[in-house]
């Protein structure tokens, strides 16, 4: 399956709350996320008949040491 149609099948299948934002481009695809979600979108794209995503580049992360 092409790189397009794992992005419209996980925007149109993914709950809104899992993802904030989704982004494609020709080099591969971007979700934003919460931490609450984290897990289940990793496993929906991996496990899911429909995506199984093989690779999975970066996992990035924020921290505000000034907020509580």
């Amino acid at each position: 399956m092409d790189n397009q149609f794992i992005f419209k099948y996980s925007w149109e299948t993914l709950p809104i709350s899992w993802v904030k934002k989704m982004e494609r481009s020709e080099h591969g695809n971007r979700s934003d996320t919460n931490t609450d979600y984290l897990f289940q979108l990793l496993c929906f794209l991996k496990f899911h008949t429909y995506t199984r995503v093989q690779v999975l580049i970066d996992i990035c992360g924020v921290d505000y040491p000034s907020r509580k």
